[in-house]
């Protein structure tokens, strides 16, 4: 071949064709995609609204993200199976795939979870009017000895106005034979003596992270909320420390 001095040389390169792999390539972009949404709204939602517009725009979101969610589980669901036909590349994207939905599903309880707990809050029901706990949460973190919590508070009210007050959170269980009760104060340096304070017309969050010194079995969970004004408010739940999280 020819040579021309001084012009520019552009290099051949050829390539195998592969039909499958720019499909599977898209496939996986979109599924995770997916779940990096689904994962905003799970971590992103709580928190603490003031208006019912506001609520209902939320839900609006949540709703919308759940029809996606379900939308991408169930095409994943049939491309599992045209992948299944294929080589041992397309099997491996299949196992990839089947992950993804895995993920998708749990995203997707989550999402319906929060989808109901806006309807409690927008619709009531027969639920009783004032402060409720709606929600106690205890998960396992990495480091050892270490969780996270996380107590979701609303009102039922016709008129909602701002209500507020301290939120208190003692885990009670024993060290040795001897019973102990340990206030949040002790476990999370950021909460004082007097319990966390909220205020909220709808609902709040109140989450941190917690730390049980050795020797401690926790056995349950305490919750107290006591709302301050004219006619103050005292509600207490008490759940079982989750299985699995010692």
């Amino acid at each position: 071949m020819a040579v021309v001095k001084g012009s520019v040389q552009h290099k051949l390169e050829i390539r195998q064709y592969r039909p499958g792999e720019q499909s599977r390539a898209r496939l996986m972009v979109v599924a995770m995609v997916t779940v990096a949404a689904a994962a905003g709204f799970g971590l992103g939602w709580l928190g603490s609204l003031d208006s019912l517009d506001s609520a209902s725009k939320e839900r609006d979101q949540l709703r919308q993200a759940l029809n996606e969610s379900e939308t991408t589980i169930s095409d994943l669901a049939q491309k599992v199976g045209i992948l299944e036909k294929g080589g041992e590349v397309d099997r491996q994207a299949a196992n990839q795939v089947r992950e993804t939905i895995k993920v998708l599903k749990s995203q997707v309880a989550g999402l319906e979870e929060e989808v109901a707990f806006y309807k409690g809050i927008m619709v009531p029901g027969d639920k009783p009017a004032g402060l409720q706990i709606g929600k106690v949460s205890i998960q396992p973190l990495a480091e050892s000895r270490q969780y996270r919590y996380a107590v979701t508070m609303t009102q039922i009210a016709e008129r909602r106005r701002f209500v507020s007050g301290s939120m208190t959170l003692n885990v009670v269980g024993k060290e040795g034979e001897a019973a102990r009760i340990m206030m949040l104060s002790e476990l999370d340096s950021n909460v004082p003596a007097a319990g966390a304070r909220f205020r909220f017309r709808y609902f709040q969050e109140l989450k941190g992270i917690i730390t049980l010194p050795e020797g401690f079995e926790p056995l349950g969970v305490e919750v107290v909320l006591q709302s301050a004004g004219k006619k103050p408010q005292r509600v207490e739940q008490t759940i079982d420390w989750p299985k699995g999280a010692s």
